[in-house]
């Protein structure tokens, strides 16, 4: 039995010089700088569009926080008149309710 060799022959190309690049590299690796650089600057920007967005957005809070403050403080001056108003009227049913009538003790 004869053997057989199954593998491919190894490439014959000629031995390069060290120190040398092969040309295909040079503009592979160009290209691969301006997608990097392009990739940055995408980034970038995106990033200083969402900075300006939230800052809208905060803006946007910070109005609304501050009307709402505005109305809590309205409403706590109303509930302090209410209560106010319902301890008068207390100590007006608490007068009224222990007064003697004393045209009917006396008739």
């Amino acid at each position: 039995m004869r053997p057989v060799n199954l593998l491919p022959d190894a490439p014959r190309h000629a031995p390069r010089r060290p120190g040398t690049r092969s040309v295909p590299t040079v503009p592979l690796m160009a290209a691969g700088a301006a997608l990097l650089l392009a990739g940055l600057g995408y980034w970038g920007y995106s990033a200083h569009q969402d900075a300006g967005r939230l800052d809208r957005e905060l803006r946007g809070a910070e109005a609304t926080r501050e009307s709402l403050r505005t109305e809590l403080a309205d409403f706590r001056a109303v509930a302090r008149r209410d209560e106010i108003q319902r301890a008068r009227r207390g100590a007006v049913v608490g007068l009224v309710t222990g007064r003697t009538d004393w045209e009917c003790v006396i008739v």
